[in-house]
């Protein structure tokens, strides 16, 4: 057992040192010096002649700035036996603005362009090169300028490798590259669902933050995403000067729609004024700069474009610190935590990228930033459909308000008319019965008069107090009955004030008071289903239309009764809230023989 263990592990070794000789025969780093030079004015055959006395190992954390230029002297004596079993080998020197290789050409020094600025959408940062081709028979010589950031050159990386790694780098990709294109792929797709629903907000509502954050996001998009597009690349190339001009420009234009959409998003002139006053000098800074900056570029005055990069990251981060930490101190409502906790995300990932130099981070807090801010718009809309229906409603109350104003006046017309009548007719204690239950249906309306609903059980009580008064009006000749459903909790549920009462009176005055032979009843019932309570007028009187026939003879032609036009208003009101439904339904009721006996109508009044 322990012998077949120990062939085992034995064997495992042995395939582990197979793979890392294969690795290394395939592809390794290459060992290097650097000189630094600030003109140049150096020849390649002065380099190679003097190299022993001009090139150092490179010293920890040497910077490279816009306009300093590096001779390279990459050393393949460690690696010359594994040069010999292959052909051909590459080179990658990766991405720097200026690059020229020097090779042994024959008898001559021969040298080809590399650089990212200077072959455009060529640009591959490799050179394919021959073991004879190396000068000296171990050297090869660089030259190159890092114009578009400052740089650590100390730690840069120069790798050869094999034609069939290059086979597998052209036709494969890695675990690594997958995930960056898999995030910017992802970016594409949340932003072009974002901009396309921002943009629909837009053109229903027009509201400018809607249209800024969709350019904002639209900045984004084509900072980070054109790459992905092989249509760019083949036309521009994805390391080229057109695409760093582009990279500034989207970048601070950028900066501009995400300020202005901060501006308008949190209503800075009304709740953060001295926000307000920081946004218009910052707005003032990055035009001038986008403006100054691209002529910079243009003329391709490097050095100076760096220090305006200095210049804009000093001032925006400034800008972006005492922003936050003014809004924290100053927070007017949770719109703020959007634009906080959205901005840190992306900031968080500037950050990892300055320490890491991996894109991948900037990309993921620029998406979290923009799904962030899009659920800041969404929960703004909420906030403003949500004040939009609180003014409807206050708006709903007030005209109901007016609407049972005129109704008071309607209501005590009738009533004095018929005290009137009793006065008329001497018959003083009637009179006197009908002045109690007046000041007493009077009293509970004007106590009730502020509220926008009673209770059932309240509104049953002043039916019943106005049905008396009728029935003294009108000498007793009718009676009636009120139900109400034997689980119905008539002291919760709450309706409109006195919005049944108009029904009733029309029940009485046009349906029994026309009836001559046969007793005179009116039942008034009370049900709930889920969403609604239920009332029912019925009458046994002589129907809608035997009484719109005697109406039009004894009254002015297209007469309506006031107190069912301004209840059908109300009833119209309630429906035009949020989420309820207010109606009614008028039935004509008929006899065995098809004669009219009475009406029934079933009023359905949502419930609270």
């Amino acid at each position: 057992m322990k012998s077949n263990l120990t062939y085992l592990i034995y064997a495992l070794c042995l395939l582990y040192g197979s793979i890392s000789y294969a690795q290394q025969t395939e592809e390794f780093q290459i060992p290097f010096k650097l000189l630094k030079i600030s003109q140049d004015t150096l020849k390649v055959d002065y380099i190679i002649d003097n190299a022993p006395a001009l090139f150092s190992c490179p010293k920890k954390d040497l910077k490279s700035t816009p306009g300093d230029i590096f001779w390279v002297q990459l050393d393949f004596s460690e690696h010359l036996n594994v040069l010999s079993q292959k052909e051909r080998w590459y080179v990658y020197i990766e991405y720097f603005n200026k690059a020229k290789v020097y090779y042994q050409n024959q008898n001559a020094i021969g040298s080809t362009i590399l650089g990212s600025f200077e072959t455009g959408n060529k640009f591959t940062g490799e050179f394919s090169f021959t073991q004879e081709q190396l000068i000296d028979s171990k050297y090869l010589y660089l030259k190159v300028e890092k114009l578009n950031v400052k740089y650590n050159i100390s730690n840069h990386t120069f790798v050869c490798y094999s034609e069939t790694v290059q086979y597998y780098k052209q036709n494969y990709i890695s675990g690594f590259h997958f995930k960056s294109k898999a995030l910017t792929h992802f970016f594409l797709g949340v932003s072009l669902i974002i901009i396309i629903i921002a943009l629909t907000i837009y053109f229903i509502n027009r509201k400018k933050e809607y249209l800024l954050y969709v350019l904002y996001v639209t900045c984004m998009t084509v900072y980070f995403g054109r790459f992905v597009f092989e249509s760019y690349t083949n036309t521009f190339g994805g390391f080229s000067f057109t695409t760093f001009f582009l990279n500034n420009f989207f970048e601070i234009l950028s900066n501009i729609f995400y300020i202005l959409f901060v501006k308008y998003y949190l209503n800075t002139r009304e709740f953060y004024p001295k926000l307000n006053t920081g946004i218009h000098f910052a707005i003032v800074f990055l035009t001038a700069l986008l403006l100054l900056d691209s002529i910079v570029l243009l003329m391709q005055n490097f050095s100076l474009h760096a220090f305006l990069l200095d210049i804009r990251a000093f001032i925006i981060t400034a800008f972006v610190v005492l922003s936050i930490v003014y809004l924290l101190f100053h927070l007017k409502h949770k719109l703020t935590y959007f634009i906080i906790f959205g901005s840190f995300f992306y900031s968080a990932g500037s950050v990892m990228v300055f320490l890491t130099g991996y894109a991948y981070y900037i990309k993921t807090g620029a998406l979290i930033e923009i799904i962030i801010f899009g659920l800041g718009l969404g929960y703004k809309i909420k906030l403003e459909q949500d004040e939009k229906f609180r003014l409807q409603e206050e708006s709903i109350n007030n005209y109901i308000k007016a609407l049972r104003a005129q109704m008071n006046p309607h209501f005590i017309f009738n009533s004095l008319s018929s005290i009137q009548h009793l006065v008329l007719k001497s018959d003083t204690p009637a009179a006197l019965k009908y002045l109690s239950k007046f000041s007493q249906l009077m009293r509970s309306t004007l106590e009730n008069s502020i509220e926008k609903n009673v209770t059932l059980a309240e509104e049953i009580k002043l039916l019943q107090t106005y049905i008396d008064l009728e029935s003294l009006r009108f000498d007793g000749n009718f009676y009636y009955e009120i139900q109400v459903e034997k689980h119905l909790n008539t002291h919760l549920l709450e309706v409109p004030l006195l919005i049944i009462q108009p029904f009733v009176e029309n029940a009485i005055l046009h349906g029994l008071m026309y009836k001559k032979d046969g007793e005179k009843k009116l039942t008034i019932s009370f049900s709930e289903n889920a969403s609604h309570i239920i009332a029912t007028i019925e009458d046994n009187g002589i129907g809608r239309k035997t009484s719109k026939a005697l109406q039009e003879k004894s009254a002015k032609p297209g007469k309506i009764s006031r107190g069912m036009e301004l209840t059908q208003k109300r009833i119209e009101i309630i429906k035009t809230q949020p989420e309820k439904a207010g109606s009614y339904v008028i039935e004509d009721l008929t006899d065995n023989s098809g004669k009219p006996s009475g009406t029934r109508v079933i009023v359905k009044i949502p419930k609270n």
